[in-house]
């Protein structure tokens, strides 16, 4: 139907047509070699050209007679049928006349008699038309050439030229024993330009017809635009063509469309813009043709025609749409590059979608139209002359409804599944491309329904099958609820029984969204497959699907094994040791807790779990099952919804090996008969609940459960930590007292005993093992050698703590003893020395033979190592030591105008303000406090808050401490002064340079293990200050370095130890002005007694500055003397503006503002200083108000 597809000489290249006439290919040797050549290997290096063998009795299309006006002319079409397959493949635009005839033939008379002969009847047959004739004489070359061969061949070739009436330049001569391929190549070159000019010469026919058309025949101009388009294209010339072709539909848009012309409309429409985006492809405008498409369906989406025929409707549009992704996709093919939300898939993708559409108009149309079945009734009285128009060709007339019933009867033979899984197949080969994979799976779901529509329940269940894992791990329980339901109905009707048992078993967990019918009616259904039973169906399946389904039950004897952790929620599964560990000749028990989750009773038939050890693997049978404390007798467990069971397995801790850990690798649940069974698996998912995007799931919190389980091997040393009844602080030296104890009946060797700081604690918690002021050492890692231990005897041992940071301490602490036993192990040979442990993380076997001092890093705290004739046993702990805070330090900086600080100059004055607040549990004393800081700071203490001390201070007591901060130069580039800080983090400060001033008071922890002799130290931790950046202005976010160190000394209220706290506050970056300015006024000012205003400007750079002052009008204040003044101060020199005020009002008063500008000399050289700069420094420095006292009252 001209609807739904294109005439397949509408989407060949259209090449320029040349006909051959005269070669006989079938006897002739030379002739076919000729053909050959020209036709044969016509790649794209070569011209384009198409060719036609031209027999002697072949008839040209017969030329129409020209008519003189178009004034009454009514065509009956637009476009002709076979128009364009006549230009293409009938009418040539030049016929070459082969002739076997040598130029020194002594006959040449008689041979230029048959020429003339043969190009009179080919002139004849093309009487009226524009083909060009050319002539082609083929030489062998075998003779030779006498003497004045060359004129002799002129003058004949002029004979034959006058003879035939051909133009000499139409005249060719082939040697096709000398390169033959050569002069083919000539040859093609000379044919293209003649056909080229026959292409042109009509161009100027159609378009003279053209001008003789008036408005009234837009139905020709939309031809004779579309005639001209399809010429260009045969010149290729491709952008003329393009307008043409606009044209064409510019004009066709105005063409009123009604349900007589609709089909015609649409088709020639279709065609037009698929000759528009195949030219607009080709000369790479690709954007202009997907928006001219798109403007396409917008036009001609709502013209839908007869209401009978509306599946044609979708069927036209659908056609649109994979016509154009097929462009598209060569035009991919040929370098253009594609976007994820602009690529083909889209296009094949609506192509289905509407071919969908055509199917279910088709049906829907079906119900309301009477059709008649066809009788006698020929197939082509849909077709006509034009393309879109239907009837006869022989003119007679046809009854419409004759037609109706021939369109109604192609269509239910049209297989539309077959059309609609193709796009959608091609669809998803673009977007698995282009990596669009999610609406790839929307689309593979669409193919399978389209499959399990179509009767293909084979490949509807592989796709949905593929589709359930994807959707599954989406969660999206709607969706896949859909998926699942189709999935089991594809298995039913296959038939396939594993994939119906286990979408039967997940349809039956809460996360499927079905009613508690349907899933009481499936469940019901597994069951009879279990017993061998046809499986009852809601579905219209075929007429021997029960026959197919006994089949398939009776192939059925392998479990059905399903994995619960990759489908939804059907069971709760919580596991677990009844202990974490067991001793070696202990019995291990487990217990399992089970919950179902559905809302429908399941029978399992047996429960197992799979028990891991690193050599083996044992399977474990529920010995008691308990309901509700009440043990269970049943063979086969019902489990009810809501009902919480309790089974209980048990092993013998013998058949492992000490030092094994043990863990549960799976459970199983067998549901079924004793043929036909499915065993569900549980392994990744045990002891979780999960959560999901649906509703919160029903199932028991889960309490504490021990997933593995570890064969303790003996250790009889006991090691007892005893702390401090007092929490510890930080900054101060904590006592800790391990006490060993040898509960052996025997005498153990080697006793020792090592503490070490975690590697996350490094340089910030220090061991010490004596704390006199002679003896202060600190370490990383200390180790205490005890020695021999008797039987039954114990023995303590004392180390001191310090930690810079807070909270719950961690120590890694190792004891270690060695025995002699009485006989050398007879599993072992005797001149082994190796070690037997098994990380606690890993399942590689155990007591394997190591070599010695390999191996020696283990996750489990006992360790075991066999040497000739000791054994060595070592037990790593943790100790946990909590930490509080001794003091919190908060810092802030303040201008002499007590307003908070953020960017500080050069030679100004801050305040730091220091408030401390004890944090301590206990009470403590404040002894003294310091500010040290570097040379260019100078610091003067405030009057108004004296020195921090204080005693028997409890927590959250406050103190405040103030002091008056300046920088007098800069070292570096990056001086710093303090900001805002919170102490919150307490860390250890080390510097960065070894030449800077400040150095971290903290000794340098030794890393390797001390026998605890001694040494002291002086000064103990300090903690740096975090600083909170407010102003991303000024913040210097590379880091700041340290201003100064506040140290803090104190101690517990009862203890004589003094410890020291080091706070390190860093700043940000001191500005070095280019102009000081200091302000002096009298500190009592009375209404009408003048004063003096001093304002000193101060030059601190090595340039000259030239500023001009002026004070401004106030009407609280008069002035006496100059109120603008002009100053040059030199460099690093004091200029002084006095001004005399004479105070008008008593109170706050607003000191009359200053103004400051720079004075260039107009020699148009570069400001030192702007005039920004100058106002920032005037509103910093200069005072704003000034109080006025009232005048003295005189008495008396």
């Amino acid at each position: 139907m001209d609807l739904s597809v294109l005439p397949p000489e509408l989407t060949t290249t259209p090449q320029p047509l040349v006909g051959f006439y005269g070669l006989d290919v079938a006897k002739n040797t030379v002739h076919k070699a000729i053909w050959d050549a020209f036709n044969n290997n016509r790649k794209n290096d070569r011209l384009q050209l198409q060719f036609k063998l031209i027999p002697a009795n072949y008839e040209f299309p017969v030329s129409k007679p020209k008519r003189q006006s178009y004034e009454w002319y009514h065509p009956k079409g637009i476009l002709k049928r076979n128009w364009i397959l006549k230009h293409l493949h009938i009418l040539p635009a030049l016929v070459v006349s082969f002739h076997s005839i040598e130029l020194s033939d002594p006959t040449w008379s008689e041979k230029q008699l048959q020429c003339t002969s043969a190009i009179q009847s080919l002139r004849n047959s093309l009487q009226g038309r524009l083909s060009r004739l050319a002539i082609v004489l083929i030489q062998s070359g075998t003779g030779t050439r006498a003497a004045g061969d060359e004129m002799l061949t002129s003058e004949r070739i002029s004979n034959l030229s006058s003879a035939c009436d051909v133009s000499a330049k139409m005249i060719f001569v082939l040697n096709h024993s000398d390169h033959l391929m050569g002069h083919i190549l000539r040859l093609e070159s000379a044919f293209l330009d003649v056909a080229q000019s026959y292409y042109t010469q009509i161009i100027k026919q159609i378009k003279m017809h053209r001008d003789q058309l008036s408005a009234n025949h837009q139905v020709l101009k939309v031809r004779h635009q579309f005639k001209l388009g399809f010429m260009s294209e045969m010149l290729h010339d491709f952008t003329t063509a393009l307008k043409y072709y606009t044209q064409a539909y510019v004009t066709l848009e105005d063409i009123r469309v009604v349900d007589t012309n609709c089909t015609e409309i649409k088709t020639v429409a279709g065609f037009i813009n698929y000759k528009r985006s195949r030219l607009m492809f080709k000369i790479n405008l690709p954007r202009d043709a997907i928006t001219q498409f798109n403007d396409h369906l917008q036009l001609y989406k709502d013209k839908t025609g007869s209401r009978e025929l509306l599946f044609e409707h979708y069927g036209w549009l659908s056609a649109q749409f994979s016509f154009f992704a097929d462009l598209f996709v060569d035009a991919i093919k040929s370098g253009l590059p594609a976007l994820q939300t602009k690529h083909p898939g889209i296009y094949y993708y609506r192509a289905a979608e509407y071919k969908a559409k055509q199917k279910e108009a088709y049906l829907d149309c079906c119900k309301w139209t009477t059709v008649q079945p066809m009788e006698n009734i020929v197939g082509n009285i849909i077709y006509s002359d034009f393309f879109g128009v239907r009837g006869n060709k022989t003119g007679e007339m046809v009854n419409e409804q004759n037609i109706l019933n021939l369109l109604y009867a192609n269509e239910k033979d049209f297989n539309h599944s077959g059309a609609i899984i193709s796009y959608l197949g091609q669809a998803m080969a673009q977007f698995k491309v282009y990596k669009c994979l999610r609406f790839r799976k929307k689309l593979a779901v669409s193919m399978a329904e389209e499959y399990l529509t179509s009767g293909d329940h084979a490949r509807a269940l592989t796709l949905f099958s593929l589709m359930l894992s994807d959707y599954r791990a989406d969660k999206w329980y709607k969706i896949f609820t859909e998926v699942l339901m189709k999935t089991f109905k594809s298995a039913y009707l296959s038939p396939s029984v594993p994939d119906y048992v286990s979408c039967s078993i997940e349809a039956m967990s809460p996360r499927i969204l079905i009613s508690k019918t349907d899933r009481i009616f499936i469940l019901e259904n597994l069951w009879r497959v279990f017993q061998g039973v046809v499986p009852i169906s809601n579905y219209s399946s075929p007429v021997n699907m029960d026959q197919n389904w006994e089949y398939a039950l009776q192939g059925f004897t392998n479990p059905v094994i399903i994995d619960l952790d990759k489908i939804c929620d059907l069971f709760s599964c919580d596991v677990s040791f009844m202990e974490n560990q067991a001793v070696f000749d202990e019995e291990i028990t487990i217990e399992l807790r089970l919950k179902s989750l559905t809302e429908v009773p399941l029978k399992i038939r047996g429960i197992s779990v799979v028990l891991n050890s690193p050599k083996l693997s044992v399977k474990l049978k529920a010995k008691k099952v308990y309901q509700s404390e009440e043990e269970l007798k049943e063979s086969e467990l019902m489990v009810l919804p809501g009902n919480s069971y309790r089974a209980i397995f048990t092993a013998d801790s013998r058949q492992f090996t000490e030092n094994d850990k043990l863990s549960i690798g799976r459970v199983e649940l067998q549901i079924g008969s004793d043929k036909r069974f499915a065993v569900l698996l549980k392994s990744t998912t045990l002891n979780q609940q999960q959560i999901f995007k649906g509703k919160t799931s029903n199932a028991e919190p889960s309490k504490d459960v021990n997933s593995s389980c570890y064969i303790v091997p003996t250790y009889q040393m006991c090691a007892q930590v005893n702390l401090s009844d007092e929490p510890m602080l930080m900054n101060e030296f904590y006592r800790v007292v391990i006490n060993l104890f040898n509960n052996l009946d025997s005498c153990i060797e080697n006793v020792g005993v090592s503490v070490t700081v975690p590697a996350h604690l490094k340089n910030k918690v220090f061991l010490a093992t004596d704390i006199s002021e002679s003896k202060k050492i600190l370490y990383s890692t200390i180790q205490i050698n005890v020695g021999d231990k008797a039987l039954q005897s114990s023995t303590s041992i004392t180390y001191y703590v310090i930690s810079l940071t807070r909270g719950n301490i961690e120590l890694n602490q190792k004891t270690w003893y060695q025995i002699t036993p009485p006989v050398s192990p007879s599993k072992e040979p005797g001149d082994f020395i190796g070690e037997k442990f098994v990380p606690f993380d890993t399942e590689s076997p155990t007591h394997q033979a190591v070599d010695k001092g390999t191996e020696n890093a283990a996750n489990h705290n006992i360790k075991i190592e066999y040497g000739e004739n000791c054994i060595k046993k070592t037990k790593e702990d943790t100790i946990m030591i909590p930490c509080q805070d001794e003091i919190q330090l908060t810092a802030t900086f303040y201008t002499l105008n007590r307003k908070v600080l953020f960017k500080a100059y050069q030679d100004e004055d801050f305040i730091l303000r220091i408030q401390m607040e004890v944090k301590a549990t206990c009470d403590i004393d404040i002894l003294e406090t310091t500010l040290i800081t570097a040379d260019n700071i100078k610091i003067r203490d405030s009057v108004k808050y004296p020195k921090i001390s204080g005693k028997s201070l409890k927590c959250g007591a406050r103190l405040e401490d103030s002091k008056i901060i300046s920088v007098q130069n800069k070292k570096d580039d990056l001086a710093i002064l303090m900001r805002y800080m919170n102490i919150n983090h307490p860390s250890v400060t080390k510097p960065t340079n070894a030449s800077e001033k400040f150095k971290s008071a903290i000794p340098v922890a030794k890393e390797t293990p001390s026998q605890i002799t001694t040494t002291a130290i002086k000064s103990i931790y300090g903690k740096s200050v975090e600083t909170k950046v407010q102003d991303k202005d000024v913040a210097n976010e590379a880091g700041s370095e340290p201003m100064g160190v506040y140290v803090v000394r104190w101690r517990r209220t009862n203890s004589t130890m003094v410890n020291e706290s080091k706070f390190s506050i860093s700043g940000l970056e001191v500005i070095e002005p280019k102009l000081n300015i200091y302000c002096f006024i009298l500190e009592k000012v009375y209404v009408r007694v003048p004063f003096q205003l001093r304002i000193q400007l101060k030059n601190p750079g090595s340039k000259i500055l030239s500023l001009q002052a002026t004070l401004d009008n106030s009407d609280t204040f008069m002035f006496s003397g100059h109120r603008q003044l002009n100053v040059s101060i030199f460099s690093y020199a004091t200029h002084d503006l006095i001004f005399i005020l004479y105070p008008l009002k008593s109170g706050w008063q607003s000191i009359p503002q200053l103004f400051l500008k720079y004075l260039t000399g107009g020699d148009g050289a570069k400001e030192e200083i702007t005039q920004s700069e100058l106002n920032l420094y005037v509103q910093r420095w200069m005072p704003k108000r000034v109080f006025v006292h009232p005048p003295h009252r005189v008495l008396g």
